[in-house]
């Protein structure tokens, strides 16, 4: 017979590791997702972020990174917390670039970029003068540039305007295959770091990459802090990731 004891605490176990798995992951997220896009409506340009939110959504659709990601450090025997696979959500993207107030022409700059969702999202949303994505791992990065291609093919040319405009926003979009530790990042205007797994050897490294820029530059990290005089602290707060609701911090180079 079952042992009815133990089958209670099997099921009590199993729902106190479920049901802050569900809240963490998916009802807080369904529910902050929807206030964003409540408040978004009232945004003066919202046909136009919607239109390009849902192209971003076709271009991504049934693409998994995480698990190409994770093939890739299995294949490469690399065990390194920095690796550890994370990415945007679009619309919440789209808001802290704005708090960033991109001009026309600025150069922006993913480290770590992965499957280049970060860097769509800049380059289509604002009129930027380049988006770089920087990726190590080499599948990540081929599979970044094979969506520029579906990129163009997604766009509808029977819409001449919007066709010319994002055809000539994704010509912006470059992806570099390299350690971001080794890039030369002077040049960019606006940065995002997800840094949340990132080990302290790795981000020290970065905050001497960031001590090179030029002053005005905005920095958009996950998690972690920029402690160093010549940065500023703009805007710190919850926002919406892959993983749930993740700490974001902007901040500007001074000097």
């Amino acid at each position: 017979m079952i042992d009815m004891n133990f089958t209670y605490t099997f099921i009590i176990i199993n729902l106190f590791v479920w049901i802050p798995w569900l809240w963490i992951y998916k009802v807080n997220p369904y529910f902050i997702k929807r206030a964003l896009n409540n408040r978004l409506k009232e945004h003066p340009q919202w046909n136009d972020v919607k239109k390009i939110e849902a192209l971003l959504g076709k271009l991504y659709r049934g693409v998994n990174a995480s698990r190409l990601s994770k093939k890739e450090l299995k294949r490469l025997s690399i065990k390194n917390d920095d690796f550890v696979y994370g990415e945007v959500d679009f619309l919440s993207f789209f808001t802290l670039l704005e708090r960033c107030q991109p001009k026309t022409g600025e150069i922006f700059y993913d480290l770590g970029s992965g499957s280049g969702k970060a860097v769509f999202s800049a380059a289509l949303f604002f009129n930027l003068g380049k988006a770089y994505g920087i990726e190590l791992l080499h599948d990540l990065y081929n599979l970044s540039n094979e969506q520029i291609k579906k990129c163009r093919s997604l766009i509808k040319k029977n819409d001449k305007k919007y066709y010319d405009t994002i055809s000539k926003k994704v010509m912006k979009i470059n992806f570099i295959n390299r350690n971001f530790l080794e890039t030369n990042i002077k040049s960019a205007d606006i940065i995002y770091i997800n840094a949340t797994c990132m080990n302290p050897a790795t981000w020290d490294g970065i905050i001497q990459k960031l001590i090179e820029l030029k002053s005005g530059s905005r920095i958009i990290v996950n998690t972690k802090k920029i402690e160093h005089e010549r940065f500023k602290l703009l805007y710190s707060g919850g926002e919406l990731m892959s993983w749930g609701l993740g700490r974001v911090r902007i901040y500007i180079k001074t000097s």
